[in-house]
C-alpha cells in the first residue's frame, strides 16, 4: 500500500518511534562546473558589470564642532517653541493677555476723599486662580472711614478670573501732602495658574498730583544763625478749605541742639505742641516760637512744622498731618564763643540737690582773627529756685536788683583788651532752694541766661559790637526726709513685756517710721530696713493700706509708698506708717541699749528731673525718744 502520508508525518513517525533505525544519506552529486584559467593579466576592455561597478570613497570621520553646533539649534528651536507655546498657546497663561489699570483722578486736593477704579482683564484662554489684588498707597495716606488711621495698603481677594472675565474694583483713599507733590499709587495683581504653586503678578501704576491742601503752612525765620544765639520763628497757619476745619493743631519737630525758650501762644502739650481750636475758610492763626540753637559752623539744622487735626488734648503728636513743611538753618561760629558749665556738667539741663551748693564756670573765647576791646559777660537768673542771698561772684559784680552778675573790665583788667583767639574764665556759686517750712514750691527749677558782648574794629576801621548769647536750665531735686521713733505703751498699738527689757523676756514696740517730701512728686517709693536676729517681726502695721510687708528670709521689713506727692509733711502731713516688733534680748545685752532695725533705706523716682532720689533714716532702739507716761531715764537698757 502506498504510503500516501505527507513527508511531515513521516518524519514525526521517524523520530517519535522506538525501533526505527536511521543512517547518514549519501549527499547527491553535484554537476561539475568548466571553469578556464587564465594565464596571465588581461588588457582588454572591461565587461558591461565590471564597468558599471565604481568604488567608494572612504567615510569621512563626522566633525565633533558640527555635532556641537547641532545641539545649540536643537535646543533654541526647542525654547522658541516652547516660549510660542507659553505665549500664544491655547491652554496657557501669559502676563501679556492681562491687563491691569487704575482710573482715578491725575489732580487733587490733599486730604479729601479720593475714588479709584482697577480693572482687571483675562484674555487668556486659562483662568487665573487665587488672584488677590493688593493696592499699595503713599506714606501719609489714611483711611476715609477713620482719619485716625492709616492706609499703607489693602489686599482684594477676586478668588477666580475666568478667561475673558473682566473684575472692577472701586477703593477711597485720603492723601495728604505739600501742595504739589507726587504721588504713586501701585497696583499689583497676584495670581496662580493651573498645575503650578507658583505666584505670578502684573502690576499698575496711577501717578497723582496733590493740589492745594486742606490748610497751608508758612514760616518766617532766618535763613542763618549764630551758634548759641537765641533764633525766632513764626509760623503762620492758614485754612484753604470752602468749609470749617475741626481742631486743628500745629506740630513742632525740633532738630539737635535747639531749645525752646518760649513761644506765644504757650504750647498746649509738651515744648511742640499747639492747639489752634476750630479754622474758618480763609482764617489763619500764628504761632511764635523763641529757642536758643547750638551747632558746628556751617552746620545745617532742619525744622519741620505739622499742621493737622487732633481731637485729643493731650496727644504727644498729631494723628492726622495735612502737611509737613520743612525749613533749613544754616549755624554760623560765635565771634565770641562760650560755655556755660555746672557742677561740672555742659548739658543743657542740669539737677542739682535742694539747700546744697551750686558753682559754675563760663568758658569764654575770641573766635575772629582781631581783638575785641572791653569784653563784657552776663549771667542772668530766673526762676524760683534761685536764693537770691547766696549768689557769689568772682571777680564780677552781683546786680541783685535783676539777679544778674556782670564781669566786665571794671572789676577784671584782662577783659579790656582780647586778643585774637585768647580765653579765660569765670566763676560763680549759688545755692539751690526748694520748699521750705509751710512754702511748698512745686517743681523748682531755673534758668541762667549768658551773653557775651564787646566791640571790635574791622578792615574799614569801623567799631561793631558782636554778641554771643545760650542759656541752661536748672532743676531742682526733691530732698526726701525719712523720720524714725520707738513707742511702748503710747502710740496705735498696744505692747507686752517688763520695762525696762528683760534678759531672755520679750518686750514689743511700736516702730514708727515718717516720709516727708518738699518740692516734686516722688514716684515707685519704698523704705526699707533689716531686723536684728533678736528681733521678732509680729507686724499689726497701721495703717492697714500702706503696704508694709516682712521677708523672712532676709529679715527685711518693706514698706512699698508708692507716689509721694510734693509738699507732704510741709503744706500736708507727713506719709507715716507704725508696725509691732517683739525683742528678746540675751544676757550678754544687759546695760545696754539694743537696736530694734538697721538703718533705714527710703529711694524713688523723681518726677520731675527724672532722677533717683534716696535718703536714709537712723536705726530705732529701745530708748524712746521724747518720753511716754511711765517711762523714765535707764528704762531703755536691758535690765537682768
Amino acid at each position: 500500500m502506498a504510503d500516501d502520508r505527507d513527508a511531515v508525518e513521516r518524519m514525526q513517525d521517524t523520530l517519535y518511534s522506538r525501533t526505527a533505525k536511521t543512517g547518514i544519506r549519501p549527499r547527491t552529486p553535484l554537476p561539475g562546473v568548466g571553469v578556464e584559467k587564465p594565464q596571465g593579466w588581461k588588457h582588454d576592455e572591461p565587461d558591461a558589470a565590471s564597468a558599471a561597478y565604481v568604488p567608494r570613497e572612504p567615510k569621512r570621520p563626522f566633525p565633533l564642532m558640527s555635532l556641537f553646533l547641532g545641539a545649540i539649534a536643537f535646543f533654541v528651536i526647542a525654547a522658541g517653541i516652547a516660549a510660542y507655546t507659553f505665549i500664544y498657546g491655547g491652554n496657557t497663561v501669559s502676563t501679556s493677555n492681562i491687563e491691569v489699570s487704575i482710573l482715578g483722578p491725575s489732580l487733587l486736593d490733599g486730604g479729601k476723599d479720593a475714588e479709584f477704579e482697577v480693572s482687571v482683564y483675562n484674555r487668556n484662554a486659562a483662568p487665573l486662580q487665587l488672584a488677590d489684588l493688593v493696592i499699595e498707597y503713599p506714606e501719609g495716606t489714611r483711611s476715609s472711614k477713620d482719619l485716625t488711621a492709616a492706609l499703607p495698603s489693602e489686599r482684594i481677594s477676586f478668588g477666580t478670573i475666568e478667561s475673558g472675565a473682566r473684575m472692577k474694583q472701586t477703593v477711597h483713599a485720603v492723601l495728604f501732602g505739600e501742595q504739589g507733590s507726587k504721588k504713586r499709587i501701585l497696583a499689583t495683581l497676584e495670581y496662580r495658574v493651573a498645575g503650578s504653586n507658583a505666584i505670578f503678578v502684573k502690576e499698575a501704576e496711577l501717578n497723582v498730583i496733590l493740589g492745594a491742601s486742606p490748610v497751608s503752612i508758612s514760616i518766617d525765620g532766618p535763613d542763618e544763625a549764630v551758634s548759641g544765639q537765641e533764633v525766632k520763628f513764626v509760623v503762620s497757619v492758614r485754612s484753604n478749605a470752602q468749609t470749617p476745619i475741626k481742631s486743628v493743631a500745629l506740630e513742632a519737630q525740633y532738630p539737635f541742639g535747639f531749645s525752646i525758650t518760649g513761644s506765644d501762644p504757650e504750647t498746649s502739650v509738651g515744648e511742640n505742641i499747639w492747639q489752634l481750636g476750630d479754622l474758618e475758610p480763609g482764617k489763619e492763626k500764628k504761632v511764635t516760637i523763641t529757642g536758643l540753637i547750638d551747632g558746628q559752623d556751617n552746620e545745617e539744622r532742619v525744622f519741620r512744622f505739622l499742621a493737622g487735626t487732633e481731637e485729643d488734648k493731650t496727644a504727644a503728636r498729631i494723628a492726622v498731618p495735612y502737611l509737613t513743611v520743612p525749613k533749613p538753618l544754616t549755624l554760623k561760629r560765635p565771634f565770641v564763643g562760650g560755655t556755660l558749665t555746672i557742677n561740672g556738667d555742659q548739658g543743657k539741663t542740669v539737677v542739682v540737690e535742694s539747700g546744697g551748693t551750686v558753682r559754675g564756670q563760663i568758658a569764654w573765647k575770641n573766635n575772629l582773627d582781631t581783638e575785641v576791646q572791653d569784653l563784657v559777660i552776663e549771667a542772668k537768673f530766673s526762676g524760683q529756685a534761685l536764693d537770691k542771698g547766696s549768689v557769689i561772684a568772682s571777680r564780677g559784680f552781683y546786680r541783685s536788683l535783676d539777679s544778674t552778675i556782670v564781669w566786665s573790665k571794671d572789676d577784671d583788667a584782662t577783659l579790656a583788651r582780647v586778643a585774637p583767639g585768647e580765653s579765660g574764665t569765670v566763676d560763680f556759686s549759688f545755692t539751690a532752694r526748694g520748699s521750705s517750712g509751710t512754702s511748698v514750691i512745686t517743681n523748682p527749677e531755673m534758668q541762667i541766661s549768658v551773653s557775651v558782648s564787646g566791640k571790635r574794629t574791622s578792615a574799614e576801621n569801623v567799631s561793631d559790637t558782636i554778641s554771643s548769647a545760650f542759656s541752661k536750665t536748672i532743676r531742682v531735686g526733691s530732698a526726701l526726709v525719712v523720720g524714725t521713733r520707738t513707742r511702748h505703751s503710747s502710740g496705735p498699738i498696744q505692747n507686752t513685756g517688763p520695762m525696762p527689757p528683760k534678759a531672755e523676756q520679750e518686750t514689743t514696740y511700736t516702730v514708727t517710721w515718717s516720709v516727708k517730701n518738699p518740692s516734686n512728686t516722688i514716684s515707685n517709693t519704698k523704705a526699707s530696713a533689716t531686723l536684728p536676729s533678736y528681733v521678732r517681726y509680729i507686724g499689726a502695721s497701721t495703717p492697714s493700706n500702706e503696704g508694709v510687708s516682712y521677708d523672712d528670709r532676709s529679715r527685711t521689713v518693706t514698706w512699698n509708698l508708692g507716689d509721694v506727692k510734693a509738699g507732704v509733711g510741709f503744706a500736708a502731713a507727713a506719709r507715716e506708717v507704725s508696725f509691732k516688733v517683739g525683742l528678746t534680748p540675751s544676757t550678754s545685752q544687759v546695760g545696754s541699749t539694743p537696736a530694734l532695725t538697721g538703718r533705714v533705706v527710703l529711694s524713688g523716682n523723681d518726677r520731675f528731673t527724672g532722677s533717683s532720689v534716696s535718703a536714709e533714716g537712723n536705726p530705732v532702739t529701745t530708748m524712746i525718744a521724747g518720753g511716754e507716761n511711765g517711762y523714765s531715764d535707764g528704762m531703755d537698757r536691758v535690765s537682768q
